[in-house]
This record gives C-alpha cells, structure tokens and sequence, in this order.
C-alpha cells in the first residue's frame, strides 16, 4: 500500500485535508474513512482472532448467540439479524471479526495517539490508515453492487446487508478474503454517533487486514506519524475537544480524559540500561571510534557488522578522520538507529600524559554529541560507555564523567522531552554506573557492588 510519512505539523494537513472536490455539487466530498493505531508496526487484526486465535471460526456463532440471550432485554431485534448481533456487540466490546473505522481524520489520530501507558507515547511511531470506501466497493461481488445500485448508496446498512447476504457462510463465501464490506452502522448511542463510526466486515479465512488491502492498493493509504509528533498532535487535539470527552461521553469518558489531562510526562530523561547499544530502538546511537574512523574496538565491531561493514565502512573512508575529543556522524544503515555518531575519546596517560586535559576532552566528546542532537531535533540517543576501557580511565571515573555531562545538558534543556540511554553489558558495569547516577541524583539507594 502507499505509505506517507508525516514528521512535521505542516504535513499533517495532508492527512486532515486531503479531500477531493466534487464538481457535481460543488463541495469537497469524499467516501474516505480512517483508522487509527498507536503503534505503526501493528498489524490489523480483529479481536475474534486476538481473543479466540484458531478457534475464532468454531466459536464465533456460539459467542454472539450467547451475547444476543442477554443484548435482546435491549434491542428484541437483535435475534433478526446476525449482522445487528456482531454490531451491537462490537460496540460493547464483545470480540468479533469487525474492525472500527471512522469518517473523521481527527477520531483517527485521537486513537492513533492515546496509549493505555501514556509514558510510550514518544518511544514508537503511530499510524492512520486512509480507505477510499467507493474505490474498495466497486470490486464487491455483483450482487453487492447490484444492492448498492437499488439502494442509491456507496456504503452498507444492516438492512442492506440482510437482503443480499443473511447469514456468515455465504459472506465468507463471496468475499473470497480479498475484498470486505464497509457498513455504517445505526446510531444506537451518543458514542456511536460522536466517533462518526464505520465498520468493516473481515472474512474468517483472512489473518490480517493488510491481506485484503493489498488487492485494493489504489484504494489505501498509510499515514505513518513520527513519535516525535505524537505529544503535539494530542495537545493539539485537546485543544480542539477531540479527546475522551467526546469520544466516550459520559462519566467514563470525562475520567479518563482528565487522568490523561494530569499525565506528568518526563521531560528529560537520562537512565542506563544493561543492553547491546545496536539493539537500541533510538534515533542516534554513538560509536567509540579511533581517529581513523576504522572498525576496531569491541564496540565499533559491533556497530560496523550490525550497520553493514562494508556500507559504513566506505561512508567513514569518505569522511576520512576524526581528532581526538570530536566526532562526526554517519547514517545509521541496518541499525534501528538512523545516525551513529562517532566519537573519538582521549587515551589518558598514554596519549596525553596531563590527566586534565585528557578529562577535558573526554567531556567535550559528550558535548559535542549532545550539541549535535539538539542541533538536528533528535530526541533519543543512545551512548556506550566511552573510555570506560582500555584508554586509562578508571570504569568510575568515565561513568561520572559521561553521567555528569549528560545531566548538565539536560538541566540547561529544562523542559525538552530528550531521552538518553547508557548502554552497559556486563552487570559490574551497570550497577557501577547506577551507583553513581544515583549518587548525581541525590538519591540514597544503592546497588550492592
């Protein structure tokens, strides 16, 4: 399918209002509907299949009859139709094969960026998915179209639905998974009615949505959204009362709106994980790097093979060297990360025999590559411990230091949401560099060493 990445505010108006003009009527109309997911790497699957996995197809009936014993004190009709059961249960959060959708960009991106644990709001990119509904329905069996044409409409109902498919099976059967139903729903409440909501009608045999959409490529789009935009865009969306409030009304909504409201996030962050730097999922990692830019070093190998050796290593030929106590950065190749940074740390007594100076490099080392994400708005970077080595510092010591400058940097950027990852393999190191983390920040607990 077509993907658009969204990493600024100017290029969310493509997602908002990218809406056709219609000669006809001479207004901007469109059969677009929207889904939103928080994390972009999801892949869209019902709840029948998250709940109920490869029994979903045994049990579907016996799950919605059983509903339909309770939801009839409701809706009597309910037993008419196996389309208002699923429906109706749906809307209550009963799993079925449907999937919620909704006409208004804006309910998409509220989804897109509301997390159950809002501290991931900033650690992964979010989506919205565009469907052209006319484009998808003019691949429908004929009898679909032929229903659509009585009726006067591009969009399903449940009354629709009922004359040209009655039960499960014969759906199943005409949709050969590669082609869905949209069906706008009856309004059975406020919430229904607020989210402008849609759903669409999975075939059984179908294991994830992206199955169908690929025959339907002209009809879909991907809106991939940067992590980095995702606290503005909900800002943005409180503002405009695009949030619980509405999405939800009612004394439920307005709870979770105002925890959300109250939500204290992090603003600056630096703390140490025991991982391998090329595992991290961050925008920058960093390189302990000899002066020659050449793949020596435990680190740097494991930079170089994971990034692609040969790739990194012709990038880092082309830019030659680097002196002491500087860095340059390269892109990030096969890493998750996009830049490595390559930083040149100072041998102590070795290269240079006065302790302070070799300190002074080692901290600008740090400030550069903290100046350089500020420089380029990268928000999350990941270091190894530099020089914590073989270049003469004691463990200790390069931890305070590196510690120490990143905490400086963080209290002149009071405010900014930057995230700063130490990585430490081994467990000595780690608890040595939370020690004395903790100790930079005042705190009284201490690892046993």
């Amino acid at each position: 399918m077509r993907e658009v990445t969204i990493d600024s505010m100017e290029k969310l108006d493509d997602l908002i209002y990218d809406h056709p003009f219609n000669k006809s009527i001479s207004r901007n109309r469109d059969l677009y509907i929207y889904r939103g997911v928080s994390d972009a790497n999801y892949s869209m699957i019902t709840s029948l299949q998250r709940i109920c996995k490869g029994k979903r197809n045994d049990v579907e009936m016996s799950l919605l009859n059983n509903f339909s014993k309770y939801a009839e004190l409701e809706d009597a009709s309910i037993k008419d139709s196996v389309w208002r059961k699923m429906m109706l249960g749906q809307h209550h959060g009963l799993s079925t094969r449907l999937l919620d959708w909704s006409k208004s960009p804006l309910i998409a991106l509220h989804f897109a960026t509301t997390e159950t644990n809002m501290d991931d709001m900033d650690r992964h990119d979010c989506a919205v998915y565009r469907l052209d509904v006319e484009k998808l329905h003019s691949t429908l069996p004929e009898a679909y179209r032929t229903e659509m044409a009585r009726s006067n409409q591009r969009i399903f109902t449940i009354e629709m639905l009922n004359r040209v498919c009655a039960d499960l099976e014969q759906y199943d059967s005409a949709m050969k998974n590669n082609n869905m139903v949209i069906v706008e729903p009856p309004s059975m409440d406020e919430r229904m009615m607020n989210q402008y909501s849609f759903f669409s009608i999975i075939p059984a045999g179908v294991e994830k949505v992206e199955e169908i959409l690929r025959f339907h490529e002209d009809a879909v789009c991907k809106y991939i959204i940067n992590r980095k935009l995702r606290w503005q865009i909900r800002d943005m969306l409180d503002m405009s009362n695009v949030n619980e409030r509405v999405v939800c009304p009612g004394l439920d909504g307005i709870a979770t709106w105002i925890s959300r409201h109250y939500y204290v996030r992090d603003a600056g962050r630096l703390h140490i994980e025991k991982e391998d730097i090329v595992n991290l999922d961050v925008e920058a990692i960093v390189n302990s790097a000899d002066e020659e830019l050449k793949c020596s070093g435990s680190i740097a190998k494991r930079i170089f093979e994971r990034a692609g050796h040969d790739e990194l290593a012709k990038e880092c030929k082309a830019i030659g060297r680097c002196d002491v106590g500087r860095i340059v950065v390269t892109k990030g190749y096969n890493l998750k990360a996009k830049y490595i940074i390559h930083a040149v740390a100072p041998k102590k007594n070795r290269c240079f025999e006065d302790g302070e100076k070799a300190t002074e490099l080692l901290r600008s080392v740090y400030r550069y590559a903290l100046k350089w994400i500020k420089d380029n708005n990268i928000e999350h970077i990941g270091f190894p411990l530099l020089a914590g080595g073989f270049k003469g510092f004691g463990k200790a010591e390069a931890w305070r230091i590196g510690l120490e400058e990143c905490k400086r940097f963080l209290k002149e950027n009071e405010g900014y949401p930057y995230d700063i990852t130490f990585c430490a393999l081994d467990e000595a190191s780690y608890i040595c560099g939370q020690n004395i983390l903790n100790a930079i920040n005042g705190e009284s607990y201490r690892y046993p060493e």
